[in-house]
């Protein structure tokens, strides 16, 4: 598995996300369930990223990016996307998602 070498937030301009999406639980996270580590080696051994970058004017960064997104306080479960931050007008391939 890769090392984390650098980790920082930054704002981009308009973008979204395209990738691959885990539905999880904060309970589960909480508890010592974390999936998110096997989920990303399962992105990377499935080369997710390959339509992603064969996609070169729509590409924002062509660093691979975790995100959370439609957490819901009522019951802590949350989405997990793995992929990468594409600008508008770029094709979702068959089994991906974009936020």
């Amino acid at each position: 598995m890769d090392d984390l070498i650098k980790f920082e937030v930054v704002r981009p301009p308009k973008c979204l996300i395209i990738g691959k999406e885990i539905r999880y639980s904060d309970e589960a996270l909480n508890n010592g369930d974390n999936r998110l580590p096997a989920f990303w080696n399962e992105c990377y051994l499935d080369n997710i990223f390959v339509p992603l970058k064969s996609q070169v004017e729509y590409i924002y960064n062509d660093s691979h990016a975790g995100v959370f997104t439609d957490w819901y306080l009522s019951d802590g479960d949350f989405s997990y996307i793995v992929g990468m931050l594409m600008k508008e007008g770029a094709a979702v391939p068959e089994g991906y998602c974009r936020a």
